[in-house]
Order: structure tokens, then C-alpha cells, then sequence
């Protein structure tokens, strides 16, 4: 049996918690309905932990070397599961394994006065594995002295897995001439996949 309770407004009749069903009901909101939140929402699912993390200034580094890139300026973080100080790596804390989606770019830069860019990538490791990478190789005729390589995907991750960013720069002048200029790097937990 069905039936139909039309008012403006229902309240708690003690307290000030409501329910509304018991547990293994379904409760339906018809489309075309609008919920408005005037208050604050909990126990809903949200794209957290959630964090991005930059680089803004020149990192020298090896020629030919595969070199973790320092984030060192948290933007945001959700969970405090970044390190922007020591280890430069996300952790994935207790209890938040699942699907994220990670994404990274690095800003390379040859200080020669010709472009000598022989080979970039990007790399994202989780444990210290390769988990995503981008690469390119310029061509000799190249003409600028920056590249930006851009890397993203999405990753199973359970709690305690680590990620980490690297770059790679291969540069026929050496590494008096080569560094990381700018960077970034963030993820966030996907729902309802």
C-alpha cells in the first residue's frame, strides 16, 4: 500500500537528528527534482583525498639522468598525504584505496643559445615504478628552448602506494644547460567507478 504526505516542512520530533527510511530502504528522488543544501552535507561520496602540488621555480639537474621532480608548494591537500618537503610524493592514506585519476606536467628548459633538446619525458611511479609516462624527442630544427611534456592517467591505488614524479632530459650541451623550469602534479579519487 502507497501513500502520499504533502508538507512544507518535516522536523525531528526530539533532538535534532532526522531519519528518513530504515536501513535497505531506496529512497527515490524523482528527476526533474532539485535538492538544495543550505547546511552541510556528510556521508556522501566526494572526489577526496584530493590534492595538487607545483614547482615553480628552476631545478638544475643531471644530463641523461632520470631526476625526481621536487614539488615543493602544496596548492591544496585534502588528506595531508602530501609531502611537499622531503620525498615530494603523494600517499595514499588508510582506508582509500581505489581509482585516481594523476595527472603531471614538466616544463624543461635548455639555457645553450641553440636548442640542443635531444629527448624529454615525463614519468609517473608508483611504488618506484613506472606507472604513466609521456616522451617526446624534438626535432634538431626545433626552435624554441622550452618544452612542456604532459602526463595523466588513471591508477588503481591502495592505501599506502606512493606516487612519485621524474623527469628525463637528454641534452646534447649537458647538464650545465639543462633544468626542470616549472612543474605540477596532483590527483583525486574517483567516485562511483
Amino acid at each position: 500500500m502507497s501513500s502520499e504526505l504533502k508538507t512544507n516542512k518535516v522536523s525531528p520530533a526530539t533532538g535534532t537528528a532526522l531519519q528518513i527510511g530504515d536501513s535497505g530502504d531506496t529512497i527515490s528522488i524523482p528527476s526533474g527534482a532539485t535538492l538544495t543544501n543550505s547546511g552541510t552535507l556528510s556521508g556522501f561520496g566526494d572526489n577526496t583525498p584530493a590534492f595538487a602540488a607545483t614547482r615553480t621555480t628552476d631545478q638544475s639537474i643531471s644530463d641523461d639522468t632520470v631526476t625526481k621532480v621536487q614539488m615543493n608548494t602544496e596548492v591544496f591537500d585534502t588528506d595531508s598525504a602530501y609531502d611537499p618537503t622531503t620525498n615530494y610524493r603523494f600517499t595514499v592514506p588508510s582506508g582509500e584505496g581505489g581509482k585516481y585519476y594523476v595527472y603531471a606536467d614538466v616544463t624543461f628548459h635548455s639555457s645553450h643559445s641553440d636548442t640542443d633538446m635531444k629527448s624529454l619525458e615525463v614519468l609517473v611511479k608508483k611504488n618506484g615504478s613506472t606507472a604513466i609516462n609521456a616522451e617526446h624527442k624534438p626535432q634538431e630544427s626545433y626552435g624554441g628552448q622550452t618544452e612542456t611534456i604532459y602526463c595523466q592517467g588513471i591508477l588503481v591505488l591502495s592505501a599506502a602506494d606512493y606516487l612519485e614524479v621524474y623527469g628525463y632530459f637528454d641534452n646534447n650541451q649537458g647538464s650545465s644547460y639543462t633544468n626542470f623550469k616549472s612543474a605540477s602534479f596532483g590527483a583525486y579519487k574517483l567516485i562511483g567507478v
